[in-house]
């Protein structure tokens, strides 16, 4: 009888603890579920902030500059650009016409750039927006400083002082 007790004793704890040990493996899977959320999270928000900070990599890897960039209202009105993107509202960037690749090795100078912008304001772009705008400028203009009649607005209200105090702050 007293064996008999013992071993339920044994037994009793043997469950006990088996139930734990499941209890805490949902326990640690949960953690490691939210912490793969967290870290997927993170990494679009990362891939976010590259693809609008750093999105005149492009550029610079093609090994192209610009003589002048032309600031439109919408996109597909400048023509005579070599190449086009637009800005979008969030600071990311969407190609409407690809950089021609120069055919010889080096950088080369194309005469013009068209950047569509989110709006018809050059002051009313909002801080991420100019973030990556000036990023672009910096790639697409390599010596410095940056005269005025190089950053052309056609379809967008800026005066020189708008213009100015862009180029300004170009890295």
């Amino acid at each position: 009888m007293i064996r008999g007790a013992v071993l339920g004793r044994i037994g009793g704890v043997g469950l006990v603890a088996v139930a734990a040990i499941v209890a805490m493996e949902f326990w640690l899977r949960e953690g490691d579920r939210r912490m793969d959320a967290a870290a997927s999270l993170q990494l679009q928000r990362d891939q976010a902030a590259t693809l609008a900070l750093g999105s005149a990599r492009p550029l610079l890897a093609a090994g192209v500059t610009a003589r002048t960039v032309i600031l439109s209202d919408r996109p597909f009105v400048v023509p005579e650009a070599a190449a086009e993107w637009q800005l979008l509202r969030d600071g990311t960037w969407a190609v409407r016409r690809p950089v021609p690749l120069p055919s010889v090795p080096g950088v080369s100078e194309l005469p013009a750039f068209a950047v569509a912008l989110p709006t018809s304001k050059l002051a009313a772009l909002d801080a991420t927006a100019r973030a990556a705008l000036l990023d672009f400028l910096s790639v697409a203009w390599r010596d410095r400083p940056v005269s005025l009649d190089r950053l052309r607005l056609q379809g967008v209200d800026g005066e020189d002082l708008d213009r100015a105090a862009l180029l300004g702050w170009l890295r």
